[in-house]
C-alpha cells in the first residue's frame, strides 16, 4: 500500500515572501458592462495562479462569458466577464476575498496523482476515489458493497468518458455519522471495491493508495481519469459522429515567440474552463495569454502556452496528446442521457436502493452527483440505456413509480443562456470599447504604431459575441440585377455516392446535393453561384462536374488546386480548365506539402503557396483568364506576405479572398492590424473580396450586424465592384438558412446606408462581370 505526502519545495518559502510583499489584487466592477460583473485580476505570478482563480469562480457557480489572460514576466493579470446560473450580474460579496486567498501564501492545490482506489479520512468524512472500466450496474454494486459495509454516503460525484469511470465518493459510519479510520477497516473497504472494480475483463489493473491532504473535487475526477488514459481514442468510443463534428481543437506553432497555440471550440455550458486550464495545468504546461469568448451556444478559447521548463510543444506525438486530453477533458463532464432528480430524505442506503432499481430496469447511469443538504438527499442521475440509447418513456415511468413520483423527477437540462447584447459598430480608431478591452490596452496590448506588435494573438473566435436583432421589418429593394452567389459548395447524396464516392474521412453530414441547392435558390430568389469543389471529394471533381455540365448557363465552377509535386497538380488544373469549363481555381493553404526548407522558415504550410508549384498554377491561371481564390482559414496574417509576392509577380492572374479573407470585427491590436492588411491588398488592382459565410465572421449572430463597418471599409477601399456575396452553401444552411445568408447582406446594407447600385455589384453585378461567358447575363 503506497502512502503519498507533499513536501514544500525550497523555493516555495520564497515564493511566499514575494506574496506577501505584493499581495494580490481583485476588483469587482457591477458599473462599467451592462450585462456582466467584470472581476480584474492581478497579482505576482506564480504556477497554478490561472487555475487557482478560475477555481474560485467555478466554485461560486459562476459563468465566465470572456476572459483575457496575460502572464509573462513575475505578474499575472487576468480580466473575467461572469454572470450568475441565470446569466445576471451577481452581488455575492466574497468573491475578491476567496480569490484573494486562494492566491495568498498558504494556497497550494498541486497534488499528485493519487492511483486508481484511495481512501483518505478527513475530520468529517473518509474520502474514497475508484477508477475502474465502466459497465452497466458498476455503480450500484459499488454503492452496495458500502451499504453492506456500513458507510453511509454522504456525497459523490461519477464520471464516466471512453469505456473508463472516476468517482470520488464521501462517506461516514453508518453509526456514529462520523469518518473512518480504523485501518482494518478501511483495508477491507478498498479490498471488496477493487474486486468489484475490476470484474473479470477489465484490461488495467487496479491499485490502492491512501492521501493524505486534499484536492479540488472536479480536479482530482480528472486527474483520476487522465492518469487511467482515457483519452486513449483507441480505448473505446471517443465520442459520437455528431460531437465530434461539434468539438474541435487545434494546437499549432508560434515559432516567432516561442508559444504553443491552443485553439478549442465547442458547446458551451458550465465549467468548461475550469476543465481546459485544469488539465493544461495537470499536463505541465503553462498558460501565458490566451482569451475565451463565450457569449452564445459555442465556446471558443485561445491560449498561448509551453512547457513548464519554458519549452513550446516539439512533436507531433506530444501535440497529439494534447489534442486528446483536451478532448477528453470536454467531453468527460458532457452530460448524456436523461437527467433524474431525486430530492427527498436521506437514509442509510438510499443510493444502494435507487441504483439497483435503475440496474434491474437496464438503465446505465453515464453521470452523477450526490450531496446531502441538512436531512435531504439531493442526487443527479444522467441515464441511458445499456446500449448508451436514450431510455423509453415507459422505462422511466417505471422506474419513477417504484422509487417514488414525487420524490424522482425528469429534468429538462438546458441551462440559462444570457441574450446577447448590442454592441456598438466596429471603428479603428475606436477599438477597445470595454473596461476590459481599455484594461488590456493599458498592460501593452493597445494599438502601437509600430509595425510590429508587441504580441500576436490570434484570438480563435467565431460567432456568439455580439448583437442580435429583434423587431425586424425588411423588404428587399428591387433590383436589376441577376443575383448570383459567389461562394457554396455542392456534394454527392448517399445514394450518388457510389458513383461520386467521398474522399476517406470526409464524408459529409449535411444535405449538400445539387437538388437540394436548385431548391434553396428558387426559394431564394438566386439567379446563378460559382460552386467551389468540396474537401469531402478532395481531388476527385466528377460530382462538380456533372454538375455543371447540367446547368451550364447557371454555374460556374472553381476547382481545388493539388499542391503535388510531380506536376500532376498542374495537369488536371489544366484539364479542368480546358475540357472542363472551370473558370476558378482554389488555393487551399493547408493541402500543401511540407518541406525542409519552409519548415525552417516558419511553422508547417505556411509559404508553401509560394513554391514551385505554386507558382506555376497561379501564373497559368492568368494566362486561361482563371480567378484563384485563397482560403486564409486560419488567419489572413499567415498568408499575407504569399498573396502579395503572388499578386506583385503574376498582376495578369485575379485573385478572389474568400470569407473576407477570415478577418473578425477586431476586439484588439493584433486582429486590427490584419484587417488593415487586407483593407491594403487593394492597391493591387487584381484583388476582390467575398463577403461570404457571414456566420463564420461575424462575432454575433444573425443578421450579422457587427460586420457592417467591416463592409462599409472594404466597400471604401476596393469599391462595390470588386466586392461579391456568397453564401457557402450547405454549411449556411443550418446558421440562417440559405435565405437568410442573402438577407443577411441586405440588413448589413441597410446599417451603413449602402447606395442601391453598389448593393446591386456587390449581390451578382461583380460575379457576372468576372465570370461574363458562363453565367447567365444581366436582366434588360
Amino acid at each position: 500500500m503506497d502512502c503519498w505526502s507533499s513536501p514544500l519545495p525550497l523555493h516555495d518559502e520564497f515564493e511566499k515572501l514575494v506574496i506577501r510583499m505584493n499581495p494580490p489584487r481583485v476588483a469587482v466592477d457591477n458599473v462599467s458592462s451592462r450585462t456582466d460583473t467584470v472581476i480584474k485580476v492581478d497579482s505576482a505570478n506564480r504556477r497554478g495562479s490561472l487555475l487557482e482563480v478560475v477555481q474560485v469562480l467555478t466554485d461560486m457557480n459562476l459563468s465566465v462569458r470572456r476572459a483575457y489572460i496575460s502572464s509573462d514576466g513575475e505578474w499575472f493579470m487576468d480580466v473575467f466577464h461572469v454572470t450568475d446560473q441565470n446569466g445576471k450580474k451577481f452581488v455575492q460579496d466574497d468573491v475578491a476575498d476567496r480569490i484573494q486567498q486562494s492566491l495568498g501564501p498558504r494556497a497550494s492545490s498541486f497534488r499528485s496523482l493519487r492511483r486508481s482506489v484511495g481512501v483518505q479520512a478527513e475530520a468529517e468524512h473518509t474520502t474514497i476515489e475508484l477508477t475502474g472500466r465502466d459497465r452497466p450496474g458498476l455503480l450500484s454494486e459499488v454503492f452496495a458493497v458500502l451499504a453492506d459495509l456500513k458507510c453511509n454516503v454522504v456525497a459523490a460525484e461519477v464520471w464516466t468518458h471512453n469505456s473508463r469511470m472516476a468517482s470520488v465518493v464521501y462517506i461516514t459510519d453508518e453509526e456514529t455519522g462520523l469518518s473512518i479510520d480504523n485501518p482494518d477497516r478501511l483495508a477491507k473497504i478498498k479490498q471488496l471495491l477493487l474486486y468489484v472494480l475490476k470484474g473479470d475483463i477489465d484490461k488495467k489493473s487496479a491499485n490502492t493508495a491512501v492521501s493524505v491532504g486534499s484536492t479540488h473535487k472536479d480536479r482530482r475526477l480528472h486527474q483520476l481519469m487522465y492518469a487511467d488514459r482515457d483519452y486513449d481514442i483507441d480505448d473505446g468510443d471517443s465520442g459520437s459522429t455528431s460531437d465530434r463534428n461539434k468539438l474541435l481543437v487545434t494546437v499549432d506553432d508560434c515559432i516567432d515567440k516561442g508559444y504553443t497555440v491552443v485553439n478549442l471550440r465547442c458547446p458551451d455550458r458550465p465549467k468548461l474552463l475550469f476543465d481546459t486550464v485544469c488539465t493544461l495545468t495537470d499536463m505541465q504546461y503553462v498558460v501565458y495569454h490566451g482569451t475565451v469568448i463565450a457569449e452564445g451556444p459555442e465556446a471558443y478559447q485561445e491560449y498561448y502556452i509551453r512547457h513548464v521548463d519554458g519549452c513550446p510543444i516539439s512533436s507531433e506525438a506530444e501535440r497529439q496528446r494534447v489534442i486528446h486530453c483536451l478532448e477528453a477533458a470536454i467531453r468527460r463532464r458532457t452530460s448524456e442521457g436523461i437527467k433524474l432528480e431525486l430530492c427527498g430524505e436521506d437514509r442509510v442506503g438510499l443510493l444502494s436502493d435507487v441504483t439497483r432499481i435503475f440496474r434491474e430496469n437496464g438503465l446505465s447511469v453515464n453521470r452523477a452527483e450526490v450531496t446531502t443538504r441538512g436531512t435531504q438527499a439531493v442526487n443527479v442521475f444522467y441515464v441511458t440505456d445499456v446500449t448508451g440509447n436514450p431510455v423509453k418513456s415507459e422505462t422511466i415511468e417505471a422506474v419513477r413509480k417504484e422509487i417514488g413520483l414525487a420524490i424522482l423527477q425528469v429534468k429538462d437540462d438546458v441551462c440559462s443562456k444570457p441574450q446577447p447584447h448590442e454592441r456598438g459598430k466596429f471603428s479603428l480608431s475606436g477599438l477597445f470599447r470595454s473596461s476590459s478591452e481599455k484594461f488590456l490596452y493599458n498592460l501593452g496590448f493597445g494599438l502601437r504604431h509600430s509595425s510590429k506588435p508587441r504580441l500576436k494573438l490570434r484570438f480563435g473566435i467565431r460567432r456568439g459575441c455580439c448583437a442580435t436583432v429583434t423587431n425586424m421589418a425588411f423588404t428587399e429593394t428591387p433590383s436589376t440585377s441577376k443575383v448570383i452567389d459567389s461562394h457554396l459548395h455542392v456534394w454527392a447524396s448517399p445514394q450518388e455516392a457510389s458513383r461520386f464516392p467521398y474522399f476517406p474521412g470526409q464524408e459529409p453530414t449535411l444535405q449538400g446535393n445539387a437538388d437540394f441547392l436548385l431548391q434553396c435558390m428558387e426559394e431564394a430568389g438566386v439567379d446563378g453561384a460559382l460552386i467551389v469543389q468540396p474537401i469531402n471529394h478532395k481531388f476527385d471533381h466528377s460530382y462538380v462536374t456533372s454538375v455543371l455540365k447540367k446547368y451550364p448557363t447557371k454555374f460556374v465552377g472553381c476547382c481545388l488546386a493539388n499542391p503535388a509535386d510531380d506536376g500532376s497538380g498542374l495537369k488536371q488544373f489544366e484539364d479542368l480548365v480546358l475540357k472542363d469549363g472551370y473558370r476558378a481555381v482554389r488555393f487551399n493553404p493547408y493541402l500543401w506539402p511540407t518541406g525542409e526548407k519552409a519548415c525552417k522558415l516558419i511553422s508547417l504550410t505556411y509559404l508553401l503557396m509560394t513554391n514551385k508549384v505554386g507558382k506555376a498554377i497561379f501564373q497559368r491561371a492568368g494566362e486561361l483568364n482563371v480567378a484563384v481564390g485563397f482560403m486564409c482559414m486560419k488567419g489572413l496574417g499567415l498568408h499575407i506576405s504569399e498573396i502579395e509576392q503572388l499578386c506583385t509577380e503574376f498582376p495578369s492572374t485575379v485573385v478572389l479572398l474568400d470569407h473576407l479573407a477570415f478577418c473578425k470585427p477586431p476586439i484588439n491590436d493584433e486582429e486590427a492590424l490584419v484587417f488593415s492588411q487586407l483593407l491594403n491588398l487593394s492597391r493591387f488592382p487584381q484583388v476582390h473580396v467575398k463577403f461570404s459565410a457571414l456566420f463564420r465572421v461575424s462575432r454575433g449572430q444573425f443578421p450579422y450586424l457587427d460586420l457592417s463597418a467591416l463592409l462599409s471599409q472594404v466597400v471604401s477601399h476596393f469599391g462595390a465592384n470588386r466586392v461579391m456575396w456568397g453564401s457557402d452553401f450547405p454549411f449556411v444552411v443550418a446558421e440562417c438558412g440559405y435565405k437568410g445568408a442573402k438577407e443577411a447582406v441586405h440588413h448589413i446594407a441597410n446599417e451603413i446606408s449602402l447606395p442601391l447600385s453598389d448593393l446591386e455589384w456587390i449581390m451578382g453585378k461583380t460575379a457576372t462581370q468576372l465570370f461574363q461567358n458562363q453565367l447567365t447575363p444581366l436582366k434588360n
